[in-house]
């Protein structure tokens, strides 16, 4: 839901009709991390999965998928996220920097995040850098125009740079 397949190009579209494709096949794809809210199974973990299992059901009805429930709260949720978008399609540091921000709301520290992912300190500043960043700057990044290290270095020069960049796009 909310992923247009036919747009050539797009990382994670073509990342999930890869998936669609692995399911038809009969491929070993890992199972979905879930839990039950409210008596729905919700998506912990694979989402892109989910997504692909939908699309294959569409067309296939007794297609199923292996689903695991997955244990623990809000932050061990994101941080489990985040370890495992480092599989077949790494997370982009732009999705990166929106988990950090979620650990950050949650009440996390970005040295704490760094931590607990074994990632630096750095790292979680610049992907907090791009999850905070104006709308805008976001699809640009999400439309491939310009790369999420353009668009950080624009926020970290400041706005005339930023402004510079919107224009040049």
């Amino acid at each position: 839901k909310g992923f247009n397949l036919r747009t050539p190009g797009r990382e994670l579209d073509v990342h999930i009709a890869r998936l669609v494709e692995a399911y038809k096949n009969g491929a070993q794809v890992p199972p979905i991390d879930a839990v039950v809210v409210d008596g729905t199974i919700v998506a912990r973990d694979g989402h892109c999965r989910t997504t692909a299992a939908k699309i294959v059901r569409k067309e296939i009805p007794d297609f199923t998928v292996e689903i695991r429930q997955f244990r623990g709260n809000d932050v061990d949720a994101v941080v489990h996220m985040l370890g495992t978008g480092t599989g077949q399609k790494p997370l982009s540091p732009l999705e990166a920097g929106m988990g950090f921000l979620r650990l950050i709301k949650l009440g996390l520290t970005p040295v704490a995040i760094a931590a607990k992912l074994g990632i630096t300190r750095v790292t979680v500043d610049n992907g907090v850098t791009l999850a905070e960043a104006p709308s805008e700057l976001q699809k640009m990044i999400i439309d491939e125009e310009v790369s999420a290290t353009t668009v950080r270095d624009a926020i970290k020069a400041g706005p005339e740079a930023v402004r510079a960049l919107k224009e040049k796009v």
